[in-house]
């Protein structure tokens, strides 16, 4: 579980490294036919750069697939300026520094679109995000300093959403839709209804889990004493799909194609007015899913 937290620590660093651009790439096409309509932004996470298809990008619906090249499991998004501010604010706020795991205050004023989370070295993921015109910058849990990308309004655009499988909120604090037997296989619409940033971290457990269990694992990772009835943190399975950051009122598509079993959702992001993991406020939640087609593929 300390990898989640870590992702959060160093998010300061991709911003204040620099303002190179990378290089670009050819897009290829998207593996999940629900984003077939949809024009594509790549993005490969080298050990050194986020080298990008395009820094112009059309805004609106934007499938965005995460190729990792790199020598470690990673991540990317984008992040922008909030309304009535630059992107130059945005990397002043950035560089001042700041200690600790918890997330960097930036972070809570700016426009994160969201991305997917945890790719494996030689993996791919595709997720759809929501892009309003204006300036974007790619970010992640690596060292990488971010590519800036520019969104227009263009022939490309598309303003249209998907259909999908499940809606699931992350409020402050709680996660809504992954009540009952929820489907494995298909499309996730996550929208962040809270105030706060939000990610959502998917993990196996043993069934028969209770959320209690997991808090007091989350407590016993966090140097806590060990409580006798927790859950032994080797028996989480974290699962590829998941959504890196999420800032408020924004909505993002998510591939899943989890087996049946039973799993948690949790939140590591912190609550700058308790300083608590909004894990410890209410977003964990066990729940259970009904299986996954073998034909759903969302990682290539």
């Amino acid at each position: 579980m300390n990898r989640c937290i870590a992702v959060l620590s160093v998010l300061i660093s991709l911003f204040v490294s620099g303002l190179g651009l990378a290089s670009a790439q050819d897009a290829s096409p998207t593996a999940n036919p629900a984003f077939a309509d949809y024009p594509e932004l790549t993005i490969t996470i080298t050990n050194d750069a986020f080298e990008v298809s395009s820094t112009d990008i059309p805004s609106g619906y934007l499938a965005m697939t995460v190729i990792n090249q790199s020598d470690t499991e990673s991540s990317a998004a984008l992040l922008g300026p909030d309304e009535g501010e630059t992107m130059d604010d945005l990397m002043q706020a950035a560089s001042t520094p700041e200690a600790g795991d918890s997330v960097p205050a930036f972070l809570y004023n700016a426009v994160i679109l969201g991305g997917p989370q945890d790719i494996l070295p030689g993996e791919s993921a595709t997720v759809l995000i929501n892009v309003p015109a204006g300036d974007w910058a790619t970010f992640g849990d690596g060292s990488q300093p971010p590519t800036f990308l520019t969104a227009s309004e263009t022939d490309e655009s598309v303003s249209d959403a998907p259909d999908s499988d499940e809606q699931v909120e992350m409020a402050d604090f709680e996660f809504n839709g992954l009540d009952g037997d929820v489907t494995g296989s298909g499309l996730w619409e996550i929208t962040n209804t809270g105030e706060q940033p939000h990610m959502l971290v998917l993990t196996g457990v043993p069934e028969g889990t209770t959320e209690q269990q997991v808090l007091d694992a989350i407590m016993s990772e966090e140097g806590s004493s060990p409580v006798a009835e927790a859950l032994n943190p080797e028996d989480l399975s974290f699962v590829s799909e998941g959504v890196l950051l999420l800032s408020s009122d924004q909505t993002m598509y998510l591939p899943v194609a989890l087996d049946s079993g039973t799993y948690v959702a949790i939140c590591f992001v912190t609550d700058p007015d308790t300083g608590q993991l909004h894990a410890m406020e209410g977003m964990t939640q066990v729940f259970q899913v009904s299986g996954s087609s073998p034909d759903s593929t969302p990682q290539s």
